[in-house]
């Protein structure tokens, strides 16, 4: 034996579990540093794969047993302060507050997520730290009002988000490179935000078919651990084309599909938060594909993303030719009022320009989602 010869065997050490943790609080200043006078953020939460926590009353949080690197996400309503990079946000006068760069460029120590589309993420190492400022939406039309001041925030503003592609854990895998085939389902995440000061109850929105499918599923967003907008106890669904209301079923399968619904959150939606929903979306069996060109040939591949020869397949968005386009509005919702939206249970008619992306444009309480369409049946 290996011990009669006097050998020792060295084996590696197991590698140790450790915390990581941080806080998330408004950002006064828009140092991107959390100063003593800055309040931290209560009831946002924050998921790392299957887990998920809630900062509390001093905006903190902290995940436990944490080994090697991790990714997390902040379920966050509010914008991110210190976006300085171009096409990144209020501070550097774009028009774009839904993307900033990786933490850098100038950013405070105690700012480290980055932001896509409005996702807030971070990657941190067992035993680090991620803290993210955040500052509500501003009263005024645009970046020359831009402002982290308590006196021009808006209390009442709530916004929806409509994002393509975010598939539901466990559901069929279809509809790749933000292109469908007839019969196949596309699921969209929707994102209810409050960007003001104020608590929202009874949100209400309405959410919309593309042209040539039906919506199947509304469920819970759970792709980052379980529940979403923790103060939100449950909602329901109504069609509401025919004024039924909808029971929700296994993995959120409706009772009946329905082109246009009406979703209403039960409890209350805190400041600086978010709520997921996840939306499928079917398609046709005798969906037509995407022709931008009107040549009578589809312009999308949906296997690689990629044009068929002589076409064009250019990204699909509430304005490109041969979209397929879902749109989402906030129709109601206490206090009924909102200082920089115009309510419109009609969406898409008599809608003001959709604007969740862009801070100089009208109508961020309504949002799109688009995707194209491929000719071949599964």
């Amino acid at each position: 034996m290996a011990g009669s010869l006097g050998a020792t065997l060295n084996l590696p050490a197991a590698a140790a579990a450790e915390s990581v943790s941080g806080y998330i609080y408004r950002d006064l200043n828009n140092d991107g540093v959390r100063d003593v006078d800055e309040p931290g953020l209560r009831g946002v939460v924050i998921r790392s794969g299957p887990r998920s926590t809630i900062t509390d009353v001093n905006g903190y949080y902290v995940f436990a047993d944490v080994i090697g690197t991790i990714n997390l996400r902040a379920d966050a309503g509010w914008f991110r302060t210190q976006c300085t990079a171009s096409y990144s946000g209020p501070s550097s006068g774009s028009n774009y507050t839904s993307s900033c760069p990786d933490p850098g460029f100038g950013a405070g120590g105690d700012q480290d997520f980055r932001v896509d589309n409005q996702l807030l993420t971070a990657t941190v190492a067992s035993g680090g730290t991620a803290s993210l400022g955040l500052t509500p939406d501003w009263t005024g039309s645009g970046y020359s009002d831009y402002s982290t001041q308590p006196d021009d925030a808006n209390a009442v503003d709530p916004a929806l988000r409509l994002s393509p592609g975010y598939r539901l854990p466990g559901a069929q895998v279809d509809c790749h490179h933000f292109v469908c085939r007839p019969g196949e389902t596309q699921w969209s995440l929707t994102q209810w935000l409050n960007q003001g000061t104020a608590a929202l109850k009874r949100l209400r929105a309405v959410v919309t078919a593309a042209p040539g499918s039906t919506i199947t599923h509304v469920r819970p967003y759970y792709g980052h651990g379980a529940g979403s907008g923790h103060t939100i106890t449950g909602y329901t669904v109504t069609d509401a084309t025919t004024g039924s209301l909808l029971t929700v079923g296994i993995a959120g399968a409706l009772s009946s599909p329905a082109t246009r619904i009406k979703v209403k959150l039960v409890g209350r939606l805190l400041p600086a938060s978010e709520y997921l929903t996840d939306v499928a979306y079917r398609m046709d069996e005798d969906a037509s594909f995407s022709d931008g060109n009107h040549d009578g040939l589809p312009d999308c591949d949906a296997s690689t993303g990629a044009a068929y020869p002589g076409q064009s397949c250019d990204k699909a968005t509430d304005s490109s030719p041969g979209s397929y386009i879902t749109y989402g509005a906030i129709i109601k919702m206490r206090p009924q009022t909102d200082a920089d939206a115009i309510f419109c249970p009609r969406v898409p008619d008599s809608c003001p320009v959709l604007g969740v992306h862009n801070k100089t444009l009208g109508g961020d309480s309504n949002d799109a989602a688009a995707w194209k369409v491929d000719s071949t049946y599964p």
